[in-house]
């Protein structure tokens, strides 16, 4: 059972944590002068370091409430992580059932359909076979192979949870904004409505910031230039972006991401999404780094209160239509 207090960590943690949030696109800078009482903790998990702001809260009330957000965000690590083999999901992929799917679990694979289907299978869990081929720089014609057999309708669920045809499953793509999520549900539910959670760079902000005012976060530059594309004021709403800010597969892909159906070369560096929530924010921002600009910024416009800022890789940006001036 994990703790329910945050990690005590030390110096080097707090500086690779730190790059981990670089890496992620998202940057949130604090006000300069609070005029409401602000509480403030950090944990490491999620392989990354996850911050919680809270503003206008007794403090006792939000240390009981921060320490509970961390322990539910601890508890659906455990069960939505892929890297342990006893968890759930890393039962799936090494056995290929799971008789026992927790509730979480099954929830995020239904979410997880419905943006495959928005995305045209732009987003699609079942691309890990892929990865970890291309992290083992696999030969072109092993990787056409393994992208054949594919598919996200090889997950089947039936009262039990299958996977067919030797796939496995990652969440990656959807997990982190998924728990940012339930962890601002739990400050909520705890009386702490005025909050922000950001967990490695996927924001789910509620109420106001500790001076009054909407909370706010920068989108960092993909080129590390200095500069960002955007600063936002957020409130009520989920941001997350996805992109060039990790260690790219090769020099020719240029980024981490990549088309679960096509070798090509990704043209988005970076995609940002506002939503209402942070699984729907996490996920969308992974697909709309793979879709072309035009299908992203249609899908955002069928999508109640989904906007997206894409940073192309030759520096070009668009906007949805509601995308924040």
């Amino acid at each position: 059972m994990p703790s329910k207090r945050p990690h005590i960590y030390s110096r080097r943690a707090f500086l690779a944590g730190m790059a981990a949030l670089g890496a992620a696109g998202l940057w949130h800078p604090m006000p300069a002068a609070a005029a409401a009482p602000h509480y403030q903790q950090t944990a490491l998990f999620l392989g990354t370091i996850v911050r919680i702001d809270i503003a206008s809260c007794p403090m006792p009330l939000a240390e009981e409430a921060c320490a509970a957000a961390f322990a539910e965000g601890m508890r659906l690590e455990s069960l939505l992580t892929r890297h342990r083999p006893d968890s759930p999901l890393g039962v799936l992929n090494s056995q290929g059932s799971l008789r026992d799917v927790p509730a979480e679990l099954s929830a995020l694979l239904g979410m997880s359909g419905e943006v495959h289907k928005l995305s045209g299978g732009a987003f699609d869990p079942t691309v890990l076979p892929v990865l970890e081929a291309l992290e083992d720089h696999a030969a072109a014609d092993e990787l056409a192979r393994i992208r054949a057999k594919i598919g996200f309708e090889k997950i089947v669920r039936d009262g039990a949870l299958r996977v067919e045809g030797g796939i496995s499953v990652t969440l990656d793509g959807i997990a982190k904004g998924y728990i940012a999520q339930r962890m601002s549900d739990t400050l909520s539910g705890a009386g702490c409505t005025s909050h922000l959670v950001n967990a490695g760079g996927d924001i789910v902000a509620r109420g106001m910031s500790p001076d009054g005012a909407p909370w706010h976060a920068a989108i960092e530059d993909p080129a590390k230039q200095g500069h960002f594309p955007a600063v936002l004021k957020i409130a009520d709403r989920a941001l997350a972006t996805s992109g060039m800010y990790e260690k790219p597969f090769s020099a020719d892909n240029g980024s981490h991401l990549i088309d679960p159906a096509s070798p090509r070369r990704l043209l988005c560096a970076s995609a940002s999404v506002l939503a209402p929530t942070g699984a729907q924010a996490d996920a969308l921002a992974t697909a709309f780094s793979v879709m072309p600009p035009a299908q992203s910024l249609a899908a955002a416009g069928r999508l109640h209160g989904v906007e997206a800022l894409l940073v192309m890789q030759d520096g070009r940006i668009f906007r949805s239509a509601g995308w924040p001036a």
